[in-house]
């Protein structure tokens, strides 16, 4: 039976503005080499508009009645394409 390796799956985030702007994959290789797996933009494409995700994100975050928020874009095609943001209210809110 053959050994495998065990191998690292890492991200790196990359911050703008207080939010992610792009999440970076690689791992470990045995060697000790790193393998660039790809790159993600947190980007979406809503009806011909670029909009960063993480921005939203941001700016709901900072109402003071909210504890933490997660934006995403559901929708088979561009046309039907909408921004669906779910949030958690601080404790004591509701």
């Amino acid at each position: 039976m053959r050994r495998r390796h065990k191998q690292a799956l890492f991200s790196i985030l990359r911050r703008e503005n207080g939010y992610t702007a792009q999440v970076m994959w690689g791992r470990y290789l045995p060697d000790g080499n790193i393998e660039f797996l790809g790159r993600e933009d947190l980007q979406v494409k809503v009806r011909g508009h670029r909009i960063e995700l993480g921005e939203i994100e941001a700016t709901l975050a900072h109402h003071p009645t909210v504890q933490e928020a997660v934006v995403t874009a559901l929708g088979a095609n561009q046309g039907d394409k909408r921004l669906i943001a779910y949030v958690v209210p601080k404790l004591g809110i509701l």
